[in-house]
């Protein structure tokens, strides 16, 4: 594991947490039923997209390592991540 992969699972196991907090208070509040399902939703909704983008962003990086790619492979590819992304907002 890279020194930015440590880091980077540090700080979702961080995120998380907090997330899960949220979550108990958004169910605090009092809400309708339906409000908690959307609210919470929301916040599981978010995480998804985090984990996707850091997951994504992985495999950028070993790609970048792996062909040894040069500035206009690497544009090409990145373009290719820009649609990805797109696609998973």
């Amino acid at each position: 594991m890279s020194m930015i992969e440590a880091a980077q699972s540090q700080t979702l196991e961080r995120l998380d947490n907090k997330l899960d907090e949220v979550e108990t208070l958004v169910l605090e509040l009092g809400l309708s039923k339906k409000q908690q399902v959307y609210l919470v939703s929301k916040v599981y909704d978010m995480w998804r997209d985090i984990k996707s983008s850091v997951e994504i962003e992985a495999r950028c990086r070993a790609y970048e390592q792996r062909i040894g790619a040069d500035d206009e492979d690497l544009s090409m590819y990145w373009r290719g991540y820009d649609l990805i992304q797109q696609e998973t907002v």
